[in-house]
């Protein structure tokens, strides 16, 4: 389950989902964190990308994140720049649509988790994550399909109010940021004391290989 602010919630009597936790009290609403020890056990997101091989399929998902984290940087230049009405509004209305159009072309991220690595946590019983995860592309995909395919609509034509496609940028760039964080701080290393065995990850990579990337 997912609070309010965004973080992975453990119910009352629910089990913890991972064989090796020794500190987690899942007998009350907890943060699953890394190791389900909460945030004094958490590594750095920066240690923790830093402690994954080369060409590790999870170092690639964190790779793609900072390219998106760039993009979002942008996108909320811009969306705050067309709150003030400039002169060249058509010019940041043609800037977003390109980002957006960008962010869809990393679909084959959010493929990959689904098809490759979200099935494999929920089979090694780390099923809740994932599903998160998975239902807040759907919300992710639809903001970014607007932002590729709006603004478009409304150059040419200062009668046309962009503030729904201004609010649907800040609304994607939130919570874009978000789904990243929670991934790399959480579901990542989850992931890694999930499934151990570098044959295994091996096998996916193929897996993942096969999808394509960004």
């Amino acid at each position: 389950m997912s609070t309010a602010n965004g973080d992975f919630e453990i119910q009352p009597h629910q089990a913890c989902e991972q064989d090796e936790c020794h500190e987690h009290e899942c007998e009350g609403h907890e943060t699953a964190a890394i190791g389900c020890g909460g945030a004094a056990t958490m590594e750095s997101e920066q240690e923790f990308y830093d402690s994954l091989p080369d060409g590790h399929m999870i170092r690639t998902f964190m790779d793609e994140h900072a390219t998106i984290r760039k993009s979002l940087d942008a996108l909320e230049a811009i969306a705050n720049k067309l709150k003030k009405n400039p002169e060249d509004r058509d010019a940041l209305l043609l800037e977003m649509s390109q980002l957006g159009g960008q962010l869809v072309k990393a679909e084959p991220h959010h493929q990959r988790e689904e098809e490759v690595l979200f099935p494999v946590l929920s089979q090694r019983g780390l099923a809740g994550p994932p599903s998160v995860m998975a239902h807040e592309h759907i919300e992710i995909r639809r903001l970014k399909h607007i932002l590729a395919d709006k603004p478009s609509l409304h150059m040419g034509d200062d009668g046309l109010p962009v503030k729904p496609i201004v609010d649907a940028a800040l609304v994607l760039v939130s919570t874009l940021r978000q789904h990243i964080d929670k991934e790399n701080r959480i579901l990542y290393p989850m992931s890694m004391q999930v499934i151990r065995e570098e044959r295994d990850w091996s096998q996916l990579k193929e897996r993942a290989d096969e999808i394509g990337y960004m």
